[in-house]
């Protein structure tokens, strides 16, 4: 059972502004499939991650192609 939100939630939930569309999240792992539901909902358009150790997991492809799909820019740190 999951007791706590994910950081990117809690990010989006107490953020200190309006809104954050159009906005960058720095995560330090690859988002989730829920998160990445807020973080299109919520209008953010770029996330930026340390670590994507996760990706060969089906919730993780998932999050990776909703996110695509959306528009939003996925950077790796390692990128930067």
């Amino acid at each position: 059972m999951l007791l706590v939100c994910h950081a990117e939630l809690n990010a989006v939930l107490n953020k200190n502004s309006a809104d954050v569309k159009n906005c960058t999240i720095y995560v330090a792992m690859f988002p989730c499939n829920e998160c990445a539901k807020v973080i299109v909902q919520s209008g953010i358009r770029e996330v930026v991650y340390a670590s994507d150790k996760n990706s060969h997991k089906q919730e993780y492809t998932a999050s990776r192609r909703l996110l695509e799909m959306a528009g939003v820019k996925l950077t790796s740190v390692h990128q930067l």
